[in-house]
């Protein structure tokens, strides 16, 4: 397993994705800056804050996670979905790797690569806001860490989601694709259940005869188990959290953990199966 985790990882530096993923994190660190100054914070792009506090560094990472799942699918594409492309996995069977050690070497890479993309993008958030600004009063308190940790682990799910993409298909570039359609998609679901559950439980209506207003039930209201269940899968969705910062700090992370350990769990079995069965020519 070490010798396949350093050919995976010689192979990350030697090709220049590791070099390529430290500019688009540094990248996308500063844009996510800027836009939370301007759009949040009325600061223009490169005038010195007067104050920041924490809440800037919560917002500016929020918005992560609708860039850190495309970034690891592209990442997963370069790098695993080549190693299948140009055959370069069959030269490590060759050499005496199980095809299992090779799945989970890329695996690690890729989720490593992910960590680096995330660890980056705050580390340039938090420098602006530590340094930059006249005063701060920059504090990683539950809530702040809660939600980064959130954001880490959901992208360490979709990173083995979009790695298994590559071994189940035979062309990467249908991997990706598959990848970029689900994403929108999964936004779009998360949004439809979510109006589900906002729905209130009754709402007024003015009675035409007698004019007076009255309560009626809504038949929109979703109730029982189908409710627990929504409420569940909002909890856990990636991308109906954008009022973390309001949230308690142990609603965010706990049903979280577990679905994206579920995901991370099923597709590194599924990953495997799918190598076991892959023919190697």
């Amino acid at each position: 397993m070490i010798c396949a985790l350093r050919s995976s990882l010689f192979r990350l530096r030697r090709t220049g994705l590791l070099a390529k993923i430290l500019i688009f994190s540094v990248i996308v660190g500063i844009l996510l800056t800027i836009n939370t100054g301007v759009a949040y914070y009325e600061i223009f792009p490169f005038k010195r804050p007067r104050f920041l506090d924490q809440k800037f560094i919560g917002i500016a990472v929020l918005q992560l996670m609708y860039i850190l799942p495309f970034a690891s699918s592209v990442f997963t594409t370069s790098f695993t979905g080549n190693d299948l492309s140009f055959r370069t996995i069959n030269n490590k069977v060759a050499t005496g790797l199980s095809r299992v050690q090779v799945f989970l070497a890329d695996l690690i890479v890729s989720v490593l690569a992910t960590i680096i993309m995330f660890l980056t993008s705050v580390l340039i958030i938090f420098l602006y806001a530590r340094f930059y600004s006249v005063r701060s009063n920059i504090r990683f308190d539950d809530l702040v860490i809660c939600v980064l940790l959130r954001i880490l682990i959901v992208s360490v799910a979709f990173t083995a989601f979009f790695n298994l993409l590559q071994f189940l298909f035979s062309n990467k570039f249908f991997g990706l694709v598959i990848a970029f359609a689900f994403i929108p998609a999964l936004i779009f679901i998360s949004g439809f259940y979510q109006d589900k559950l906002n729905q209130p439980y009754r709402y007024k209506v003015i009675n035409e005869e007698t004019k007076q207003e009255e309560w009626v039930l809504n038949p929109e209201y979703v109730s029982g188990t189908p409710r627990k269940i929504l409420v569940f899968l909002s909890e856990t969705a990636p991308f109906t959290f954008t009022d973390s910062l309001e949230a308690k700090p142990e609603k965010i992370t706990s049903n979280v953990a577990i679905a994206a350990g579920t995901v991370v769990a099923v597709s590194t079995a599924a990953g495997i199966a799918a190598i076991k069965k892959k023919e190697l020519s």
